[in-house]
């Protein structure tokens, strides 16, 4: 699928777990969770093409879902999601960099360690009150 009607896919996901109805905010959170895991078994050109290009803007979203007093019913399929795409980063099943290393100080950074540093400043700025 082209990169501009792929992504009109994925926004469409995501539209569909931001959706305040809560049998939409859990369709569109299970298919998130299908294609993630779709995307973990292809080829890993693929899936580092894939992770590369969206892992970043899908956390940023799970995380608005999860931070949200609209979507507490979505809670059990926004945490398996994001414990998924831990996972994923963890096991080393990314292979590729989620990040674009010209934009980083330390480009020989693990994804691990990326994705530690890139959540925890995402937190620290939604929760200033939140120590390190």
């Amino acid at each position: 699928m082209p990169g501009p009607q792929f992504r009109l896919f994925l926004d469409s996901i995501v539209w569909a777990f931001k959706h305040t109805l809560r049998d939409i905010g859990d369709m569109g959170l299970t298919i998130c969770t299908e294609l993630l895991t779709n995307f973990s078994k292809s080829d890993a050109n693929i899936a580092n093409a894939f992770f590369k290009s969206y892992f970043i803007s899908i956390l940023q979203d799970i995380f608005f879902v999860l931070t949200s007093t609209s979507h507490k019913s979505g809670f059990k399929l926004q945490s398996t999601i994001l414990s998924q795409m831990f996972g994923y980063v963890d096991s080393g099943l990314i292979t590729g960099p989620l990040f674009d290393p010209a934009t980083l100080p330390n480009p020989n950074i693990s994804n691990q360690d990326y994705l530690r540093e890139y959540v925890m400043n995402t937190l620290n700025q939604a929760f200033p009150h939140l120590q390190l």
